[in-house]
């Protein structure tokens, strides 16, 4: 990917100077969560070694969960 794609361009272009591959790795594994891929079809995709290193990204979309579960709660008066 480093060699495929020219980064100063397309930085200049999203005018994003600090953008990352590893921005890109993190997009697609977030994309594949909320799409409903497993923890291990995400960790095959993306390479990781260990299960631990696939689960940070894992962790941000458990606060988003829980996060709309407490959305739900409100609606219905529950934990209230």
């Amino acid at each position: 990917m480093r060699r495929a794609i020219d980064w100063k361009t397309l930085r200049s272009k999203l005018r994003r100077d600090d953008l990352r591959l590893h921005d890109l790795r993190h997009t697609l594994a977030t994309m594949l969560f909320d799409a409903g891929a497993s923890a291990n079809d995400v960790q095959a995709v993306l390479g990781h070694s260990s299960m631990q290193m696939t689960e940070r990204y894992s962790r941000a979309r458990s606060d988003v969960a829980r996060r709309a579960a407490a959305a739900i709660d409100s609606l219905f008066g529950e934990g209230a």
